[in-house]
C-alpha cells in the first residue's frame, strides 16, 4: 500500500493530525489530539462557523479555554437579535454563562439583576434596562475571559497566515474595546488601522444562512513587520467588540 492509499483510509480527524502533528497553541512542542474550532462555533448565528478555520489542538488547550469561549460568545452575541431563534441561541449561551462563570455573571448583568433574572422571556428585552440603556458591564472577571480567547485566536490566525507556530518565548501583545467605547482613543486607533492582508470567509458548506460571515466576524493582517514584531491582526467580532493584537518574536525563540 503506498503512502497515498494510507492516508486516505485515515479519517478525517487522523488526516488532520497527520498533516498538523503539533498543537498550535502552547508553543509546539505538545503533541496535538484534536482540532478546535477557531473562533468556536458558538460565536456564529446557526453555529455556521467559517470554513477552515480549524486548527490543531492538545486536550489540555482545548478543555482550558473551553468556559472563556462560551463567555467570550455571549457577550459578543448580545446585541439585539434579529429574530427569536437568535435570541433563543443567545439564551442557552447565557445560561451556560451562568452556570459556568456565576461571578463573572454577576458582574456582567449587575448584581442587582441577578436575582431576578429569568430567562429567556426574550432574554429579559436582551437584559436592558426599562429606559433602553444596557446593563452590561465588561469588568474585570470579563477581560480575564477576553484576553485568554483574543491570545488564542491570535495564535490559530499566526499558523493559518505565518504557516508557524507562535514559540512559547514569544508573547502575544493586544488591545480590545467594546461598542461602549466609541469615540474614545483606543477605539479611534484601531479604526484608523489600514491593514493590507484581507481575510476571504466563506461559510461552512454544510451553512443554513446565507448572510455574509463577515458580519459576525472579520479580521485584516500584515506579516512580517519591523522586528520584534512579526504579526500584527485587527480583529472584530459582530458589531460587540474590537481587537488589535501583535505576535512579538523574542530572539530566545530561535
Amino acid at each position: 500500500m503506498t503512502v497515498g492509499e494510507r492516508k486516505r483510509k485515515l479519517t478525517k480527524n487522523q488526516r488532520f493530525l497527520a498533516d498538523h502533528p503539533y498543537c498550535c497553541f502552547c508553543g509546539g512542542t505538545v503533541a496535538a489530539m484534536t482540532s478546535d474550532h477557531v473562533p468556536n462555533r458558538a460565536f456564529f448565528v446557526n453555529r455556521d462557523w467559517p470554513e477552515g478555520y480549524e486548527f490543531p489542538s492538545c486536550s489540555d488547550c482545548q478543555v482550558g479555554s473551553r468556559v472563556s469561549e462560551l463567555v467570550c460568545a455571549a457577550v459578543m452575541r448580545a446585541a439585539p437579535a434579529p429574530n427569536e431563534f437568535v435570541v433563543d441561541e443567545v439564551a442557552r449561551l447565557f445560561r451556560g454563562f451562568s452556570h459556568n462563570d456565576p461571578d463573572a455573571w454577576k458582574e456582567f448583568v449587575g448584581v442587582e439583576r441577578t436575582s431576578s433574572l429569568v430567562l429567556p422571556a426574550s432574554v429579559q428585552r436582551r437584559l436592558r434596562r426599562p429606559n433602553g440603556s444596557g446593563v452590561f458591564n465588561l469588568g474585570p472577571k470579563i477581560h480575564v475571559h477576553i484576553e485568554n480567547y483574543v491570545t488564542k485566536l491570535t495564535k490559530a490566525l499566526y499558523y493559518m497566515h505565518v504557516g508557524q507556530i507562535v514559540p512559547v518565548q514569544a508573547a502575544v501583545e493586544y488591545f480590545t474595546v467594546s461598542n461602549a467605547e466609541i469615540g474614545e482613543p483606543h477605539e479611534r486607533q484601531i479604526v484608523a488601522m489600514k491593514l493590507p492582508g484581507e481575510a476571504k470567509l466563506s461559510r461552512c458548506s454544510n451553512a443554513r444562512t446565507k448572510a455574509p460571515i463577515s458580519d459576525q466576524f472579520q479580521y485584516s493582517y500584515v506579516i512580517g513587520t519591523s522586528p520584534p514584531i512579526d504579526a500584527v491582526f485587527k480583529i472584530r467580532f459582530h458589531q460587540a467588540l474590537m481587537a488589535a493584537s501583535t505576535v512579538i518574536h523574542s530572539p530566545q525563540a530561535d
